[in-house]
């Protein structure tokens, strides 16, 4: 049965194969890309509504500090490009 196929077809799909085999497993070596920091802005008001003008806005997780930021004139800023303060 071998001798009726042409081994240049025969080289020609098992090289085939073998780079979709390579090809398909690129995406899974390369992993996820990083993700983007997190950045948060906004107000801060007392409980009677005026803004609180000055101070600072700290984030905890699992009882530890993670970050501040301070507050200007009512606002608070983000990261980078995102800081709307």
């Amino acid at each position: 049965m071998f001798k009726f196929i042409c081994w240049k077809k025969i080289v020609l799909i098992t090289s085939g194969l073998l780079f979709l085999v390579f090809v398909s497993g690129l995406p899974a070596a390369a992993g996820s890309p990083p993700l983007a920091p997190a950045a948060y802005w906004g107000s801060v008001r007392y409980s009677t509504g005026s803004c609180v003008d000055s101070g600072t806005v700290e984030a905890y997780i699992d009882g530890e500090l993670a970050g501040s930021a301070e507050i200007k004139g009512g606002l608070y800023g983000g990261l980078g490009g995102l800081t709307r303060s």
